[in-house]
């Protein structure tokens, strides 16, 4: 004897996925459909009583957005962007080693055989400022750091080529107030499959705006 449909009732979730429930009864045993996200069966006084539910539909991709703060260095942030090439290397050393070699060569004040940071401070307008920030122990920022996730369902397992690239579909933030220059990169993706779908779930980094730059072209670019 066939199994009998006895109700078949239709929901969708927070994610805006429709979820189908069908209720089958039989006197024989009923196994379950394959492409069920989950099913439950019972029997009761002879009778066979089987639950399924499957993912239907989800129609347009669901949205969620995180908003937080990173703290970065001092040197990385849009203010200091004009500090000389020179001085930017001469502080990575110096920060490294002060007596490295070349600080030596590259001293071009009276004090002190090695350049340091006191001796470049009134040669470069941007970094002398960078260094009174520094002096008073401010060494670092808070960037503001977006976070975006698009949900939907899938009929095939998700492409995962895309990791760690400059999104270039548009979509990430539109209609969101976002800081100027921010774009996104492709940064995780967390997919689940229940019966014949994928509940996949893309997520989306924001650029550091307070750097005066998106995520950099030539690294992060798709292939």
């Amino acid at each position: 004897m066939d199994a009998i449909q006895t109700k078949i009732e239709e929901s969708r979730d927070i994610q805006k996925i429709l979820l189908q429930t069908i209720t089958q009864q039989s006197i024989a045993d009923i196994e379950p459909n394959e492409n069920a996200r989950s099913y439950r069966k019972e029997q009761v006084d002879g009778v066979y009583t089987m639950v399924e539910e499957f993912l239907l539909d989800q129609g347009a991709p669901q949205y969620s957005v995180d908003g937080s703060v990173s703290s970065e260095p001092l040197e990385s942030h849009k203010l200091f962007k004009d500090v000389g090439a020179a001085t930017k290397a001469n502080w990575a050393t110096w920060k490294r080693n002060p007596s490295a070699d070349s600080l030596a060569k590259a001293n071009s004040a009276s004090v002190g055989p090695f350049w340091t940071p006191q001796t470049d401070g009134i040669l470069d307008e941007y970094f002398a400022i960078f260094w009174v920030l520094y002096s008073a122990g401010i060494e670092s920022y808070y960037a503001p750091r977006i976070t975006i996730r698009m949900t939907l369902l899938m009929g095939d397992p998700p492409n995962m080529t895309s990791l760690g690239t400059i999104d270039t579909n548009g979509w990430p933030g539109a209609g969101l107030s976002l800081p100027p220059g921010m774009n996104f990169i492709l940064s995780s993706c967390h997919a689940q499959q229940e019966g014949d779908q994928w509940r996949t779930t893309y997520e989306y980094l924001g650029s550091n705006p307070a750097s005066g730059e998106g995520w950099n072209g030539p690294i992060y670019a798709g292939g």
